[in-house]
């Protein structure tokens, strides 16, 4: 089918601070070059006045008030920011792990935000975890808005449509020791490719996937091996074959290690060329680039440790956290 390029206006997404601390908006605007700010407020009033004003918000950063500034009632600017527009990222910094911060997070559990909450009550969220936050909030932002924009600009010249062969995705979950949280990515990658309407299987021979899928969610769990579907995606928790052709077979490996150094280490007998390499269960006060340099390789996803999602008590925080590697599979 023969296609034709039509210009169109592209869009420059919105930047929306609610910190009420003038150097830390700078710091964050500037992180963001080619985003455009469509407004600082500092509370609620301000808030209502810039969305009646602007068409679509894509990025709000919210910074619980603390005695430097931010702002009151973040939780309810969040509610608000997401019914305007529902597509909107929005971090909230909530500080310190204190009363009103756990109020906070769990006043915003159900909504699609992202939460920064310190470890403890003397530990203070780093510039580094609000950076690397906010440049991957910009970035899936960027790619959606890419996305969008050659679907909009690439118009078919013909109306015969030629239909796609069917793709059947295998995603080979595998930890490099024991408890490095396999049984947890499938569930998450599974429930994730759900909610979006993705035809997705789980083959888990260990079994424990069949406690951590509910019956009631209709994501068929196997143990047995079965005969695997034409399309949609299969997630299994095991090592890919040797042998497989990578141009005839849509296949993934995630490779997953805890933060220890023992599996830090095993890192590099485990990992292949076309690997994804998650980091899970990282500790905010080591930075990245020890784990990066006791594998010897840069991860490609790191899920924060935190004793509330490690119990699957938070779903919301949870499937945001494991949001990422999906994304890296999807874009492969």
């Amino acid at each position: 089918m023969m296609m034709f390029y039509e210009e169109a206006e592209a869009v420059v997404p919105q930047l929306l601070l609610a910190c009420n601390a003038v150097q830390q908006e700078d710091w964050l605007a500037g992180l963001l070059g080619d985003f455009e700010e469509c407004g600082r407020v500092k509370d609620m009033n301000e808030l209502n006045e810039t969305l009646e004003h602007t068409d679509t918000v894509h990025l709000a950063v919210l910074l619980r008030k603390n005695r430097h500034g931010g702002v009151e009632k973040v939780e309810e600017m969040a509610r608000l920011i997401l019914e305007h527009s529902p597509q909107a990222r929005v971090l909230i910094i909530v500080g310190a792990n204190d009363k009103r911060g756990k109020e906070i997070v769990q006043a915003v559990q159900e909504l699609p935000c992202r939460t920064l909450l310190a470890n403890g009550p003397k530990s203070p969220i780093t510039g580094e975890a609000i950076q690397e936050e906010v440049l991957s909030f910009a970035e899936a932002i960027r790619q959606e808005q890419e996305e969008q924009s050659d679907s909009e600009h690439w118009i078919p010249e013909e109306e015969e449509q030629v239909e796609a062969p069917p793709i059947l995705r295998k995603v080979f979950v595998e930890g490099v020791k024991g408890g490095s949280g396999c049984t947890t990515a499938i569930t998450m990658l599974a429930r994730m490719l759900h909610q979006k309407g993705q035809p997705v299987h789980i083959f888990d021979p260990t079994g424990g996937c069949n406690y951590t899928i509910d019956e009631h969610e209709s994501i068929p769990v196997h143990q047995a091996r079965f005969e695997y579907p034409a399309d949609g995606w299969v997630v299994i928790d095991g090592v890919p074959p040797e042998d497989w052709n990578e141009s005839e077979e849509h296949i993934s490996h995630v490779l997953i290690a805890d933060s220890s150094r023992e599996a830090l280490v095993k890192v590099q007998e485990r990992i292949r060329p076309y690997s994804l390499l998650v980091i899970n269960r990282t500790l905010t006060e080591i930075p990245n680039e020890v784990y990066e340099q006791e594998t010897k390789q840069k991860p490609d996803v790191y899920v924060v440790a935190d004793p509330y999602t490690y119990i699957m008590k938070e779903e919301g925080r949870m499937l945001a956290d494991w949001a990422p590697l999906l994304e890296k599979l999807e874009a492969m």
